[in-house]
């Protein structure tokens, strides 16, 4: 925005403008140019600007002046001293080009309710979350409801509007609304009564598209008198009862108004955190209708005795759906039963199983179940029991599996064997996009690192895998890494794939190899990673099982080699023991143009100077990586040394993202970090959190804002700058033209004196900058406000 679209403001609302602006320019504080952009355009974000920032006279300009269509601004829930002034609720009501209003947090309570009627007529979308508002705010809402033809959505949620009789006048006003197509009511105590007024109102509004009653205590006869209303909604789309108390009563009542609706329109049923156990057979039969059904949540329902019939109902009628079942408290059996149902035919597109108590003998039935699947694409399985048994179990079936895209089974006390088990289905599978193994335990298992080194290796489907916190030390990542970029096994060939003989040297280096199977055995330690004894019989079947199913035929020559192209692309090993041992494996893989990996997260895995030279050696030729994250590492000042070379702008390296927070960089670290990123025109986001940056660092971050070409986004909060370092950067952000947004929370100012605003600068009429601080630091507000120039 330019300087002259306020120039036809009075001389005292300039004032405060300006002021208001370069307030927040020098202190960068909050929303430098969040307002200038605002005022350039029909859409006002305010959200990020304390609303006790805003005077009387710039609201006033700001609302009638520039006449938004869409204002939106957010106070602090659970603080009163974030609500707008009153006088700033006025201002509102009396703008007519308002389509949008958005007050969360607001808390404008009953009087403003009463004042913003007046603005009714011109919207079409209403926020009014968490502002206060009693039954006698809810009765004066719904008086002036008959006058808001053009009203489509409201919200209302956590207003305690249900305490009174308010509600019914709610309802009455809203029954006038014919036009509304979205209705919010999280949290608003609705019982009783309320519940009567409610269903009235529901046969009112049949357009009704969405409509949520989260968390009310709704119970089974409120959900009885809900219901009546429900079944007239025949074009209700979404549909969200979590938390309100409903029972066994409650779900029938729901499934018989869901029968009423002949339209079949629903797509989106979400019951989560109810207390039902069953009629699950009579919920399933109303759904069955429902040919748009997308999504069934039942997460957090007690779950745990699922007989079969109510299974086989709910899953075969829900189609492909994505039915969520985390927190169910499902049993073995239960998920057996569950198993059984995709047996005998049911198809969700997404099963969610997370957090229940899923173990190995229903791991062998939903084995058998997803080897001749052909809908269930995603598979969660996190943060159950499966053991290095269910794993196998369930990996033995999802070998014939041919449609699954994502599998994640964080958490299930895996060791080695169930890992190995994991890495022949993945050497087997040309579907699988994802995985999650994360959670589990391969400390000190070399072996089963290499058995997934492999599979990866043979791969060609994978492009993102999660490994945090899965006990990983430095040798385990440089088994796994070698098994990785060793010559591809002999496989099958295909019409589709490329084959070449082998060299020389791959031949010799084949042949001083021990058999693949026996290599495991040798490398794998007795005592770790070990399942129960099997009967010799089971065993024994249980080996020639796995071995023809990724044996090649007799046919093929063992000459045969695929070329498989790597698709690996986000590759997460966060929360490890990796060390310098362990960088360096990973610094191996970068080298190598055979790997993909575009996102690579390393935190927390006590990686020291020496690994991340190595890593940035590798950085300096790798043309694919464009996320690296390397938080709450010790890399120090040397380590940041090397990576500033190595990111230079004669580096080959196109990163774009780069996470350094807590590395104890100090001043040295950064001031060498930024020497190397000052040529670099590929950095978009640079993150340098916690790392004791002091006035030095914060120059040299000055010079690199002044300098750089791509920098968007940066983080350098919880540092140890004072005022006269955010001045150094201050200054930068009247010349950077790219930073969209600065991140300085608690930055630790405490001088006394604050530096004269810079003169501001032109900088194009798209530009705007979100301005992160703390909200700790009020008085060197006051401070600079003193040290600004007379206008």
């Amino acid at each position: 925005m330019a300087e002259a679209q306020l120039l036809d403001l009075p001389g005292e609302v300039l004032e405060n403008v300006l002021r208001f602006l370069d307030l927040m320019s020098l202190y960068a504080t909050a929303l430098q140019c969040r307002a200038l952009n605002a005022l350039r355009w029909p859409i006002m974000d305010l959200r990020n600007i304390p609303m006790h920032k805003l005077t009387q006279e710039t609201f006033r300009y700001i609302v009638e002046r520039r006449k938004p269509e869409v204002l939106l601004l957010t106070g602090v829930l659970g603080c009163p001293r974030s609500a707008m002034p009153f006088p700033n609720v006025e201002a509102i009501a009396h703008s007519k080009s308002l389509r949008h209003l958005g007050l969360e947090a607001a808390y404008v309570g009953d009087e403003g309710i009463r004042a913003l009627s007046a603005v009714l007529p011109f919207l079409d979308t209403l926020n009014l979350k968490f502002n206060n508002i009693t039954g006698k705010g809810a009765a004066a809402l719904g008086a002036a409801l008959p006058s808001a033809h053009h009203l489509q959505s409201l919200d209302l949620s956590g207003n305690p509007i249900c305490d009174s009789a308010g509600m019914e006048d709610l309802c009455m006003g809203l029954s006038a609304a014919k036009g509304l197509r979205v209705l919010t009511l999280r949290d608003v105590r609705l019982k009783g009564a309320g519940t009567t007024a409610l269903g009235k109102l529901l046969v009112a509004l049949p357009t009704l598209h969405e409509l949520d009653l989260s968390r009310n205590p709704i119970g089974d006869s409120g959900m009885d008198n809900i219901a009546k209303g429900l079944a007239a909604c025949t074009s209700l789309r979404t549909l969200t009862l979590a938390n309100v108390q409903l029972n066994n009563d409650g779900v029938v009542h729901l499934a018989s108004a869901i029968q009423q609706w002949p339209n079949r329109s629903l797509r989106q049923l979400d019951l989560a955190d109810n207390t039902f156990s069953s009629n699950l057979d009579a919920l399933g039969l109303a759904l069955a209708q429902q040919e748009s059904l997308q999504r069934v949540s039942l997460a957090g329902c007690n779950l745990q005795r699922l007989p079969v019939a109510s299974v086989a109902a709910l899953l075969s009628h829900c189609g492909s759906a994505v039915v969520d079942l985390r927190r169910c408290r499902i049993s073995d059996d239960s998920c057996t039963n569950i198993a059984t149902a995709l047996a005998d035919g049911a198809s969700p597109s997404e099963l969610e199983l997370s957090s229940n108590a899923c173990a190995f003998a229903s791991m062998q039935q939903l084995g058998l179940a997803m080897a001749s699947n052909t809908t269930t694409t995603v598979l969660k399985l996190n943060f159950n029991s499966l053991g290095d048994s269910g794993m196998r179990a369930l990996c033995r079936g999802l070998m014939s599996n041919t449609a699954l895209r994502v599998l994640h089974v964080a958490d299930n006390n895996c060791g080695g064997a169930g890992v190995e088990a994991l890495a022949k289905y993945v050497a087997a599978t040309a579907t699988l996009r994802e995985l999650d193994l994360s959670g589990n335990q391969l400390m000190g298992n070399a072996a089963a690192c290499a058995a997934l080194g492999r599979a990866l290796r043979d791969n060609s489907s994978i492009a993102t895998l999660h490994m945090c916190s899965v006990g990983l030390l430095g040798s385990d990542v440089t088994a796994m890494v070698d098994a990785w970029l060793s010559p591809p096994a002999p496989h099958p060939a295909t019409a589709t794939t490329e084959t070449a003989p082998p060299t020389a040297d791959t031949a010799a280096e084949m042949a001083q190899q021990p058999p693949q199977g026996d290599e495991e055995q040798a490398a794998r330690p007795r005592n770790q990673g070990e399942s129960q004894p099997q009967p010799p019989a089971q065993a024994q079947q249980q080996q020639q099982e796995e071995e023809a199913l990724v044996s090649p035929p007799p046919s093929v020559p063992a000459t045969t080699h695929v070329r498989v192209t790597p698709t690996l692309k986000k590759f997460n090993l966060a929360g490890n023991e990796l060390e310098d041992e362990g960088a360096t494996a990973i610094a191996r893989l970068l080298m190598r143009d055979t790997t993909h990996i575009r996102d690579l997260d390393l935190s927390g895995n006590m990686i020291a100077s020496g690994g991340v030279d190595r890593i940035a050696t590798a950085l300096a030729t790798n043309t694919r990586l464009r996320r690296l994250r390397l938080r709450n590492n010790n890399i120090g000042a040397a380590g940041a040394a090397g990576l500033g070379k190595a990111l230079s702008g004669e580096s080959m390296c196109a990163l774009e993202l780069l996470d350094l927070s807590r590395n104890q960089l100090c001043d040295e670290g950064t001031v060498q970090l930024c020497l190397g990123l000052q040529g670099n025109a590929h950095i978009k986001c640079l993150s340098l959190a916690h790392n004791c940056i002091a006035n030095r660092g914060a120059e040299a971050l000055g010079t690199l804002l002044g300098l750089s070409t791509a920098l968007e986004c940066l983080s350098i909060e919880d540092n140890k700058m004072d005022c006269t370092g955010v001045a150094a950067i201050t200054i930068a952000l009247q010349q950077n033209l790219r930073l969209r947004e600065i991140n300085m929370r608690n930055v630790g100012v405490d001088t006394e004196t604050c530096p004269l605003p810079p003169r501001r600068e032109g900088s194009g009429s798209n530009r705007y900058v979100r301005v992160i601080a703390s909200h700790k630091d009020h008085c060197l507000h006051q401070k600079a406000l003193e040290h600004l120039p007379d206008f």
